[in-house]
């Protein structure tokens, strides 16, 4: 039976390294093969479901493919997203209506965004080194273009930009008084909540931190998550013109930012974001007479923006070499202060957030067997045989991780498929499996 467990023992690590496509936000490990499940007479994926369901008390499922559109600048339809928003109010503040945004405007998403853009970019020597940032650039390596104009009846600047060296489109969206929001201009601050219901409001020397717990009134805004994910989609696919899966919408993030600076504990207790809008004499009253609770922060922090992405293409962020491709890390660890995007009963009202590619097609495979014969010949294992140290040794050699493979469409120009992939190596031998079918997607000799 111990020839049986050699075999039992990859279709485990393969489940357990699945079930890591839903962990929070971390860089893929890498797994031995440790597992010594219970005796086995067959050995099809199928047949060890039950029995790792029991080890690891999970349902095992299979893992989707997306098939996507990578964004470069010539894909950014950036007059008609411009047109979704504003209408005909828009403004680009360009040439005479140029604004420059300084380190005094901290704290708004758009400052907070064009500073993102020039240092993702590397662009210190397109920009002053004094921390000063014009509205509207087009360099050598990105652009960031700001408008103003009407939205929901107020004044918003909407952001349109992309890096060429990122290769990530961003957009930021915000009113120029956030009291507008909810019709009161005398409230010229907003900010959101924490996952443990804390808000840090206002700034610099007036910055304090409120507990939802602590105010006497509760969220104007009363839509299900449902339909409040739904505008958000809407307002993705239909503004923004880009696709995402909808799981990627969640309304719940834990922040390690504000755990390190508060002091606090880690906490598996998740509250929704929520919004307050406030001025600095609301903040000087024990009471926080006349602040206003609407509206619920989410993010895209979503399982498909945190995984790896394996490909020889040029997916931008920090990567490393694995064999011939490069595994991208880029936003795998995405948190609500990342990309947040603020909604309310009327939909959207705020949003900062970036893409590197929009989701087409989410497509479900049937679940079928995982052959992983093709291991086990690579190193040099005979399954049918009782395991001695030689082979132990060969079996405790294998490692894997998970990524998504991406896999260029031959009849389409920038379009491609995200295919959830097993990433052995074996010996000196990388071998690439479809997650879900076992079907070899490569396999190569890494260079000495």
């Amino acid at each position: 039976m111990k020839g049986k467990k050699t075999r039992a023992a990859v279709v485990a690590v393969i489940s357990s390294v699945i079930l890591s496509l839903s962990a929070c936000g971390k860089e893929p490990d890498i797994f031995e093969v440790d597992y010594e499940g219970g005796d086995t007479t067959e050995s099809s994926f199928d047949s060890m479901k039950s029995d790792i369901e029991d080890q690891f008390n999970v349902d095992i499922e299979v893992e989707p493919k997306y098939k996507i559109k990578l964004i470069d600048e010539k894909s950014i339809k950036e007059d008609e997203i411009v047109k979704n928003f504003f209408g005909n109010t828009a403004k680009p503040l360009c040439e005479n209506d140029k604004i420059t945004y300084t380190e005094a405007d901290a704290g708004n998403p758009i400052y907070e965004r064009i500073y993102n853009v020039h240092t993702k970019s590397g662009t210190s020597t397109e920009v002053s080194q004094s921390g000063r940032y014009d509205s509207w650039v087009d360099g050598e390596s990105f652009f960031t273009h700001v408008y103003e104009g009407t939205y929901r009846k107020a004044d918003y600047l909407l952001l349109i930009g992309y890096s060429k060296t990122e290769h990530e489109m961003y957009a930021a969206l915000y009113p120029k008084c956030p009291g507008a929001v909810v019709g009161d201009e005398s409230l010229d601050q907003m900010s959101y909540s924490h996952s443990n219901g804390t808000v840090v409001a206002g700034h610099a020397e007036k910055s304090k931190y409120i507990n939802l717990s602590n105010l006497n009134i509760e969220n104007g805004s009363v839509s299900s998550d449902d339909e409040l994910a739904r505008m958000i989609n809407d307002t993705l696919t239909e503004k923004l013109e880009i696709g995402i899966k909808g799981n990627d919408i969640v309304f719940e993030s834990y922040d390690h930012m504000y755990m390190e600076m508060s002091g606090e504990e880690n906490s598996d207790v998740k509250q929704k974001g929520e919004v307050l809008f406030y001025n600095n004499d609301i903040l000087d009253d024990p009471q926080y007479s006349g602040i206003i609770r609407n509206g619920y922060a989410a993010s895209l922090a979503g399982d498909l923006y945190r995984l790896a992405i394996m490909s020889d293409y040029d997916f931008g962020g920090y990567s490393e070499k694995y064999g011939g491709y490069n595994i991208y890390y880029g936003t795998y660890d995405m948190g609500i202060d990342d990309m947040f995007i603020l909604v309310d009963d009327e939909g959207v009202f705020a949003f900062n957030v970036s893409f590197r590619y929009s989701v087409l097609e989410t497509i479900y495979d049937e679940e079928r067997t995982f052959d992983d014969a093709i291991i086990f010949e690579s190193a040099g294992i005979d399954p049918t045989q009782e395991m001695d140290e030689e082979a132990m040794r060969k079996l405790e050699s294998i490692m894997m991780r998970m990524v998504y493979y991406y896999k260029k469409s031959d009849e389409v120009e920038g379009e491609g498929m995200l295919v959830p992939a097993l990433v052995y190596t074996v010996n000196n031998e990388c071998i690439i499996l479809d997650a879900n079918t076992g079907e070899l997607i490569d396999r190569q000799f890494f260079m000495d």
